[in-house]
């Protein structure tokens, strides 16, 4: 719950401040109280919006709803002399309303059951994107066997379903320390570009432990004081899963962002690290067939 973004819009101070202070003292997190001008927070799961009048109440929910990222609850507060609102909080599809004056722990009681069916709704969003993205790459794998398709379709749709700018594909020349950058989200033209591994210290770790590498701010972060020395300014956030074969590193799906984002949940690293082992099989599966056609060519031509 203490996840679970409040935002207060539309509420003269008088309300706002005690209400604040009793949502957090519930253990939500109140994110954009500064009343009536306020911009809406980043993606908030519960809005508690003030009188609105009857005649533009549907609009208001309808454009809060139009712009968030996620399922979002509203709860409106209503004028007691204003008896058609609760028509129009009905007709505007809010979650629940209360009239003014309204005690402070009844409404943290309706925001609680308000925040509860919003985080639900959001997790349902949320397994329905994961299965809709996870059908797409299985056709995507099962449909092709060229290699820089599907590597270009995979690196895309971890780059969607994470929500970072950029994700590359690399795979790894561990004989020479290098690491072959074969696909890049951004850019299906761009692959086969060869790096030194000695600059990039997050796939090194990835390499050495087989687990999924964050860091959640690169500027701070002391596995980057090298990189940091080389390319001042150098910041975001970096997110790595690694592609196991036979139990070893073979290459990593490598996200960045230019600024600092939130931590991954476990959902989402559950979903990254699938999406990374299946395109290893993937690979291997299409250079093992690729092998095969090679072989029964070079056998044709012999006998020929």
């Amino acid at each position: 719950m203490s996840h679970t973004p409040v935002l207060l819009l539309d509420l003269d101070e008088a309300v706002r401040v005690p209400l604040a202070t009793a949502l957090s003292a519930a253990g939500l997190a109140v994110e954009g109280s500064e009343g009536v001008e306020a911009d809406p927070a980043p993606s908030p799961a519960l809005v508690i919006l003030g009188p609105v009048g009857a005649e533009g109440l549907a609009a208001r929910v309808a454009a809060l709803r139009s712009t968030s990222s996620r399922p979002l609850a509203v709860v409106v507060l209503l004028q007691p002399d204003h008896k058609e609102s609760v028509v129009a909080a009905a007709r505007a599809g809010v979650d629940d309303f209360a009239f003014l004056p309204v005690r402070a722990d009844e409404l943290v009681a309706r925001a609680k059951a308000a925040a509860l069916r919003a985080g639900a709704m959001t997790e349902m969003e949320r397994q329905r994107r994961d299965a809709a993205a996870l059908l797409e790459l299985s056709q995507t794998l099962s449909s092709s066997l060229q290699v820089p398709l599907i590597l270009h379709a995979a690196s895309r749709l971890m780059a969607k379903v994470m929500d970072l700018e950029r994700c590359a594909i690399v795979l790894l020349d561990a004989g020479r320390n290098e690491g072959v950058m074969v696909a890049v989200s951004e850019d299906r033209n761009i692959r086969d570009l060869r790096i030194k591994l000695d600059k990039y210290p997050e796939i090194r770790r990835v390499v050495e432990t087989g687990a999924p590498v964050v860091v959640q701010d690169v500027s701070h972060d002391p596995m980057f004081a090298a990189v940091r020395e080389a390319t001042p300014g150098v910041a975001g956030t970096a997110l790595l899963f690694p592609m196991l074969l036979d139990e070893k590193v073979s290459g990593a799906f490598f996200l960045r962002s230019r600024t600092v984002r939130r931590l991954p949940d476990e959902r989402e690293m559950q979903f990254g690290q699938t999406v990374a082992n299946a395109t290893g099989v993937a690979i291997r599966n299409a250079r093992l067939l690729e092998g095969q056609k090679q072989s029964t060519e070079r056998i044709s031509k012999e006998r020929e």
